[in-house]
Order: C-alpha cells, then sequence, then structure tokens
C-alpha cells in the first residue's frame, strides 16, 4: 500500500491510497482521480520526502522540517518561478485559446504560461491537450 499526498488543480490538498506506484499513474492516466472537494480531474502528487525526527530543537515549529532545508526549498521555488518567467510567454487569461489553437496548428508552437479556469483545464485535456497545472509562486517582497 502506498499513500500520496495530492493536490488538484485548485490547490485543494488531500491524500490518496494506492496499491503501488503504478496504480496511481495508471489512475491519473485514466482520469479517474478526483479531488473530493471540487471533483476535479486534474490530480497530481505533492513532493514528499521521509523525515525522522530526531531533536526538537533542529525543527521549525511551523513546518516539522529542519530550518536549513525550508530555505532550500524557498530558493528552490525562487529558482524555477525565475526559470519559467525566463523560458515562457505569459499569455494571461488567454491560456487556454493560446493552447488550442498551438495544438490545431493554427499559430507556431511556443512555451506559455498564464492561467485558465477550472473548466477550461478540464476541456483542453478532454481535446488531448497537455497542460500542466503550476501552484503560483507569490514574491514577498512585491507584498510590501
Amino acid at each position: 500500500m502506498v499513500v500520496y499526498d495530492l493536490i488538484c488543480d485548485s490547490e485543494h490538498q488531500f491524500e490518496g491510497w494506492f496499491k503501488s506506484e503504478s496504480d496511481y499513474l495508471e489512475q491519473n492516466k485514466q482520469g479517474i482521480l478526483c479531488c473530493p472537494l471540487c471533483d476535479s480531474n486534474l490530480v497530481h502528487k505533492l513532493p514528499s520526502a521521509s523525515y525522522i525526527s530526531t531533536r526538537k530543537s533542529q525543527l521549525s515549529p511551523q513546518t516539522n522540517l529542519p530550518k536549513k532545508s525550508r530555505a532550500q526549498i524557498d530558493q528552490i521555488a525562487k529558482e524555477f518561478s525565475s526559470y519559467i518567467a525566463a523560458n515562457t510567454e505569459d499569455v494571461g487569461n488567454q491560456f487556454a485559446e493560446e493552447a488550442k489553437k498551438m495544438h490545431y496548428g493554427e499559430v507556431a508552437e511556443r512555451n506559455i504560461r498564464g492561467s485558465a479556469s477550472v473548466d477550461e483545464m478540464k476541456s483542453l485535456k478532454e481535446e488531448g491537450i497537455d497542460v500542466i497545472p503550476l501552484p503560483a509562486v507569490v514574491d514577498k517582497k512585491k507584498l510590501n
């Protein structure tokens, strides 16, 4: 039995129990996994790592991860976000329309990013258009 932390494209987190890794992959490929809160079938695994607590003084009270690991995670997220921004074109809320145009050969293919509703994402998937929902990375410096 394998237990995974899952998340849907609306960022609802939940747990999934599977017979094996291949069982999870097959269910996800067939689109039969769905969020128990919003019924979205755009679901993927959250990264996870085993952790054994050895001393309380090593832990951050917010995350139950060593403080150094939290800083590393923040750095990786920042680098990932920068890479995506530098290597894709932001098409804003026209994402679904642009993805369809590329899929059907109406415009040249290119790497794009933007926003789409749950219904638009479902429609793209039904049309055989591969899209990857990514969480928004908030720049804490711009919040103040």
